[in-house]
């Protein structure tokens, strides 16, 4: 089943950090640094869903079986 958020036009950066799983600082930095795009609007910027749909196909994907720490990744 589809997570319901993903089908979300647009996100908050506390949403979009949920749905990348990454600390909405480091969202912030990533906007800043123009790594991920954002739209104003009103009530502040917002990452529209193709943008989170690109960061989630390009996050490194991590075997389940790996022992040890999770892999860094670049987000």
């Amino acid at each position: 089943m589809p997570d319901p958020i993903l089908e979300q036009f647009c996100f908050t950066v506390t949403q979009a950090a949920k749905v990348l799983g990454r600390h909405k600082s480091t969202i912030y930095r990533l906007v800043k640094d123009g790594h991920i795009k954002t739209r104003q609007t009103v009530v502040g910027p917002v990452i529209m869903r193709s943008e989170i749909m690109r960061h989630l196909s390009e996050m490194p994907v991590e075997p389940e079986d790996r022992p040890g720490p999770p892999l860094h990744s670049p987000w």
